[in-house]
């Protein structure tokens, strides 16, 4: 039986960490290239649509319909090498839709100063910090799972602990990200 301590423990030892900020770094730049993309605008239209079904909603149902989204996504990420293109995706279409949104608003904000804006936010954070943990025990299970080292069932473990914390971290950060546009709703 595997306790909760010891894969815990392991996921804040040894190469984690380096691992950790480099998928972090990778993560952040991939959507600030994707803010020099030219705005979509399908994508325009469908943020449009999402801005207008949440007119009205509560607070609440708009953080949960964030977290589902981030959610769904951050389950994709965990898949060994998969999870690794899905995450550089995702990241950059976070990029390309950012340039979307400062098209929206007429370029009221530079796409590039918005993208900044974003990763200071306690949600973008949260949402970078939760990723990032889910990609970084996806690099290690792919070694892990490519080198057919012994020690998977612990890592299968570390990887349940690390896709729990990473929900927690989304939900509040889908609190947060609600609250925060909430105001631009009504």
């Amino acid at each position: 039986m595997i306790s909760v301590a010891n894969p815990l423990l392991k996921m804040f030892n040894g190469n984690r960490g380096t691992i950790f900020l480099i998928v972090f770094v990778i993560l952040v730049t991939t959507t600030f290239f994707g803010t020099f993309y030219p705005p979509d605008r399908k994508l325009e239209n469908e943020l449009r649509q999402m801005v207008d079904e949440f007119k009205g909603s509560n607070v609440y149902s708009v953080a949960l319909k964030i977290f589902s989204n981030n959610a769904l996504i951050a389950s994709g990420m965990i898949i060994p090498l998969f999870g690794i293109g899905l995450s550089i995706y995702s990241t950059f279409s976070t990029g390309v839709a950012i340039s979307s949104i400062s098209s929206i608003s007429n370029n009221l904000v530079n796409p590039q100063v918005a993208f900044f804006g974003v990763l200071i936010m306690p949600h973008g954070l949260l949402e970078y910090i939760s990723y990032s943990l889910i990609v970084t025990e996806n690099v290690i299970l792919t070694y892990k799972i490519i080198g057919r080292q012994k020690d998977l069932k612990n890592e299968l473990g570390v990887a349940l602990i690390a896709m729990l914390l990473s929900y927690i971290l989304l939900l509040f950060a889908g609190l947060i990200e609600a609250f925060f546009i909430s105001p631009e709703l009504t």
